[in-house]
């Protein structure tokens, strides 16, 4: 079922009440919102983890960092959809043993594929993405997984075969917002429903009379 999107954005607002452009955006019909998990602090299958005190530094150099998607298609991996962004990365928040993102995309720019998203959201299939990310040092534990540090978030990838396995998709999707003129004519044609139905009634009073 789909959720509207506008009270989780505002929560991202709340915690940076300062930050007035982000707050006048959201209500820009022209973005499609999704909250995103952009990772947990487990390994992923290439063996690698994101550990919890490196989530402030994927906030902090991650916002405005884009969304790249295979223009057409979901892509397996990242090489198909470099180069086409999608949207950006608007806010991030720590939750957990995950990051969460607000993301804002670009309607008018990729039309088919964002209502391809929106589909798989709304069927129950939510796409996923894989995080994109630099880091200047690294450990392995005892499970020889890697265990990255000094890491910045370059952006996100939404791709078919995600390394974390389901982990990372889309949680949340705007409804539509409807433009004023859509919102008119919603009125409109059920204003004329009304006058239907009471024509219709007030046609059979009469003829029972």
């Amino acid at each position: 079922m789909e959720q509207n999107l506008i009270d989780c954005s505002l929560e991202f607002i709340e915690e940076d009440a300062e930050n007035e452009a982000f707050a006048s955006v959201t209500l820009n019909p022209n973005f499609q919102w999704a909250k995103i998990i952009v990772t947990d602090d487990k390994p992923n299958g290439n063996k690698q983890r994101v550990p919890l005190e490196e989530f402030d530094n994927l906030i902090k150099t991650g916002i405005h960092s884009p969304i790249k998607m295979q223009p057409g298609k979901i892509s397996d991996g990242h090489k198909e959809a470099f180069g086409h962004p999608i949207g950006t990365i608007t806010a991030l928040r720590k939750i957990d043993d995950r990051v969460e993102g607000l993301a804002a995309l670009w309607k008018n720019e990729r039309p088919e594929d964002i209502a391809m998203l929106k589909e798989m959201y709304t069927k129950g299939t939510p796409p996923n993405v894989s995080w994109e990310l630099s880091y200047t040092d690294s450990s392995e534990d005892e499970d020889g997984v890697k265990v990255l540090k000094d890491t910045s978030l370059n952006g996100l990838c939404v791709v078919g075969l995600p390394a974390y396995g389901g982990r990372t998709p889309f949680v949340d999707m705007a409804a539509e917002n409807k433009t004023t003129e859509e919102k008119d004519n919603v009125e409109l044609e059920e204003l004329k429903n009304k006058i239907t139905e009471l024509e219709t009634s007030l046609q059979t009073k009469e003829d029972e009379l």
